[in-house]
Order: structure tokens, then C-alpha cells, then sequence
């Protein structure tokens, strides 16, 4: 055999085993903590309405907000029975293990186990909340924060509530909801523990 037909023959063995070698699996990383937000699509099915889509806001262990994609695909248990994401994923829910992939942030799967339930009157209980912003929609006009007991709450925050920012050696100054961000100090006074009717502000250090 030439050298020539010799090289070709190597050539052709090492491309075959390239194309049989298996391919890497994709990374995937994994989150728990706490559901702060949660968001699904649904579209008409020839069953009813179907899932489409979904977004789920995590408060994770380290103190980190971070946001995921659900698909149709993402596995969900709630209490360890299989559940449906826009049922399953509501705010106070415990994230025990969620799988994603980093680069995507779509999640494989979510075991999530239900959070603890509010007396009556604990949900309608009016005062003064103090707490840490987690996450602010300005379009729905509700404000989520971490109380300091670590109890996640969410308040509704009308055109009408006043929302003074204050910061050292500066004037305080009312601002609107918009200027409010992630990490801020807050405390927020309402009537029946829902409706924002103050909130003052201080910026995150």
C-alpha cells in the first residue's frame, strides 16, 4: 500500500470515529429558594386553554433574584405529584430543586413544594411592612419585597400612594414607582395589608 492510500485510510478511520463519538451533554445547573413572580401564556387548545409558555422569578438561598423560561416540555411535581406551572407556581412556593440550562435559563424541571398558608386574618392585616425590594412591575403597579421576617409579600401600589425616597445629607423627595429599585430599603404602610398607601425608600448601598 502507497503511503498516499496508507495517509487516506488513517484519514477516513479517524473521521468515522469522530462522527460516532457521542456528543457532550449540555451543562445543567440547578436553583431552590423561594417563587417571587410567576407568569404563564396560555393559547385555545382543542381540549381548552393550553400552556404555552411561562416566566417564574426565584429568590434562590444566596439572596439572588434571578428569572427562568418554563416550556411545555419543563417537568413540574408540586408536594411530589405532577402539577400544571400555572397552578403549581405561585408566589410563597418553595423551589426544593429546579434544573436549567445556564445559557438558555430554560428550566428542565421544577419540584416545588407549597408554601406556608396564611390565616384569614393574616392576609388582611393592615401596619407597616419593612422590608427589601425583589422585583417592581411598573404596568401592573405592584411592588414584591422580602419583609424582614423573610416572608415574601406583594402590594399593589396605586396612582394615588405616596412614595417618598430618602438618602443621607439629601432632602427627602417624592418619586413614583418607576424610580424604585431592586435591593432598595423599604417601608410601606397600608390599611389591610394589599394596597399600598406610603412607602418610604432608601437606595441600596
Amino acid at each position: 500500500m502507497s503511503r498516499l492510500a496508507a495517509a487516506l485510510a488513517v484519514l477516513v478511520s479517524l473521521t468515522a470515529s469522530a462522527a460516532q463519538a457521542p456528543k457532550p451533554k449540555a451543562a445543567i445547573a440547578r436553583t431552590a429558594g423561594k417563587i417571587i413572580k410567576a407568569q404563564s401564556k396560555l393559547a385555545p387548545g382543542s381540549d381548552g386553554p393550553e400552556f404555552r409558555e411561562g416566566r417564574v422569578t426565584i429568590f434562590d438561598k444566596a439572596d439572588h433574584t434571578e428569572e427562568f423560561k418554563v416550556t411545555p416540555k419543563t417537568k413540574v411535581t408540586l408536594d411530589g405529584r405532577p402539577a400544571k406551572f400555572q397552578k403549581a407556581a405561585v408566589i410563597g412556593a418553595l423551589v426544593l430543586k429546579g434544573l436549567y440550562d445556564p445559557n438558555t435559563k430554560a428550566l428542565a424541571s421544577l419540584d416545588l413544594k407549597s408554601g406556608p398558608k396564611l390565616d384569614a386574618d393574616d392576609s388582611l392585616h393592615g401596619g407597616t411592612v419593612h422590608g427589601e425590594i425583589t422585583n417592581t412591575d411598573v404596568i401592573k403597579g405592584v411592588l414584591s419585597i422580602r419583609a424582614a421576617d423573610k416572608s415574601m409579600r406583594e402590594f399593589i401600589v396605586p396612582e394615588t400612594a405616596k412614595i417618598i425616597r430618602e438618602a443621607e445629607g439629601k432632602p427627602a423627595e417624592e418619586i413614583r414607582i418607576e424610580a424604585l429599585s431592586v435591593g432598595d430599603a423599604v417601608e410601606v404602610h397600608s390599611a389591610d395589608g394589599k394596597t399600598a398607601l406610603e412607602i418610604h425608600a432608601r437606595a441600596a448601598r
